[in-house]
């Protein structure tokens, strides 16, 4: 016999009677557990950029989402934890802890808010079998949360290759002698190191990649990273004075062969006199 027959039956019974029970009670009491559990927030990290790499310590910011359906408790408490990691899996044994931090901000999420922030993680940490730097918010998983399994962010560990140093050591009416100093300054090895182009040009202005620049030479460079210092290689060559250039620009990186932390940072650019 059913809840509600039972219930019907008892109520005869005792003189009692059950007016508007169009429902078994049992279900109503499911659909309200139901609701209930679905009116949660879920956090989740919408997005990453590096910053800057300053003294062996990396800057990033970082943007995190409430995607639930409810607000979310203070954030005061919630933690940011760094792990590095071989893979795109964390909680296995080859992730190492890089760097953690509570939020300390009393502030909470509405559904759709978003709340942007910077934090870091050092040099120290890294080694060459590490992949990728993975935040994880709320990582002591004081927030009950709709979804617990996107709070990772998977950022690749890349390079950084930049003209530290660019200056001319001499020059005649036809030929431009400098030296060029680059440097990796990101946080791995240099793949296919041969690849990477140093590429000159004569311009008439301090601005890279409009029509008056003109090609005045270039060579495949080597470049040494060992992680934890920053190596440098310097060169010299030559290349022909054009009338009316004003400017000397240098490129690494020209054919973007290496992806890279931060791609805008490949040009240095000085007077010639």
């Amino acid at each position: 016999m059913t809840l509600k027959k039972l219930l019907f039956a008892a109520a005869v019974s005792t003189g009692m009677f059950i007016v508007g029970c169009t429902d078994n009670p049992l279900s109503v009491a499911q659909n309200d557990v139901a609701i209930n559990a679905a009116a949660l927030p879920d956090l989740d990290i919408t997005s990453f950029s590096y910053v800057s790499n300053v003294g062996g310590k990396l800057t990033y910011t970082i943007t995190i989402k409430n995607r639930g359906t409810a607000t979310t408790p203070n954030l005061y408490n919630v933690v940011l934890q760094n792990y590095l990691s071989k893979n795109t899996i964390i909680g296995d044994a080859d992730d190492k802890a890089a760097g953690g931090r509570i939020l300390g901000k009393n502030i909470t999420l509405k559904p759709g808010e978003s709340f942007s922030f910077t934090y870091y993680t050092y040099e120290s940490n890294w080694s060459s079998s590490y992949k990728y730097l993975v935040p994880v918010i709320d990582n002591s998983n004081s927030i009950n949360e709709s979804n617990e399994n996107n709070n990772t962010y998977f950022k690749l560990i890349l390079p950084d290759v930049i003209v530290s140093s660019f200056k001319i050591t001499s020059m005649t009416s036809t030929t431009i002698k400098y030296t060029a100093t680059i440097k990796n300054d990101g946080y791995t090895t240099i793949p296919d190191i041969y690849e990477i182009i140093a590429q000159t040009y004569e311009s008439g202005d301090a601005v890279y990649g409009n029509s008056d620049d003109v090609a005045s030479g270039g060579t495949k460079m080597l470049v040494h990273k060992s992680l934890g210092s920053k190596a440098t290689h310097t060169f010299t060559f030559s290349a022909p004075k054009k009338a009316g250039k004003k400017y000397l620009i240098m490129v690494i990186d020209n054919s973007n062969k290496v992806m890279e932390i931060k791609e805008g940072n490949n040009v240095k650019i000085i007077p010639i006199p």
